[in-house]
């Protein structure tokens, strides 16, 4: 599965905010454009700080292990590099790894209905626009870099430092999962709506092995026949 650090600049790269298109979403609202949500978002295992109503969290899981891909190669050479420490028993170490993917499961959950400018939204409309808001960052925002991201020079422009999907060591491509959201589970839960999606997270699983290398050793004709 994805190491820790990748996970964690995961979770650090979700922005703070999300916006959705009230229109978009809700074809009948009165005057209203843009409505920015601001939920909490933490890993299922972490405790969110705000119960206050109404609220707005966002919860992520992934689960150990990971999926081979079926459709790829099981093995794929990454690299090779002489060694030069001669406490070490080999003479080079050689990366290479499995395609796998990790199915990463996002949930919102929200708590009481919010007005502003006139419009309400009930706590079931802004947990599916919520879920909407984020699965799209996912499978959008968070693996392209569209071309007003960067000034003539190529260099960055963001209020942030952004890491985007195939910046993760090891590096991610996100693909959608047929049918896997928005899908509301309300029912499952006691108090508030909630809407799950599941999209796949597919890297390369890589593995170190130290090997000798046949034309460094020391044969010789006598060594065989002895």
């Amino acid at each position: 599965m994805l190491p820790k650090p990748a996970k964690d600049a995961i979770r650090d790269a979700i922005p703070e905010s999300l916006w959705f298109e009230v229109g978009e979403v809700f074809p009948d609202a009165p005057d209203a454009s843009e409505w920015k949500l601001t939920p909490e978002i933490r890993w299922a295992y972490e405790d969110f700080e705000n119960s206050n109503e109404p609220y707005d969290h966002v919860s992520l899981s992934i689960p150990t292990g990971g999926v081979i891909e079926s459709n790829q190669p099981l093995d794929r050479y990454i690299g090779e590099e002489i060694l030069s420490d001669d406490s070490i028993d080999a003479d080079a170490l050689v990366e290479q790894g499995q395609f796998v993917y990790d199915v990463l499961s996002i949930g919102a959950h929200c708590v009481g209905s919010e007005t502003r400018e006139g419009l309400t939204l009930t706590e079931d409309e802004r947990a599916y626009a919520l879920l909407r808001a984020i699965y799209r960052w996912f499978r959008h925002d968070w693996q392209t870099r569209p071309l007003d991201r960067f000034d003539q020079d190529g260099n960055t422009i963001a209020d942030r430092d952004e890491q985007y999907a195939d910046e993760l060591t090891p590096p991610v491509r996100v693909d959608p999962i047929p049918g896997s959201g928005p899908v509301n589970m309300t029912e499952s839960i006691e108090s508030g709506a909630q809407y799950n999606a599941q999209v796949e997270l597919h890297y390369v699983d890589s593995v170190i092995d130290y090997e000798f290398i046949p034309e460094s050793a020391d044969i010789s004709i006598d060594t065989v026949n002895s």
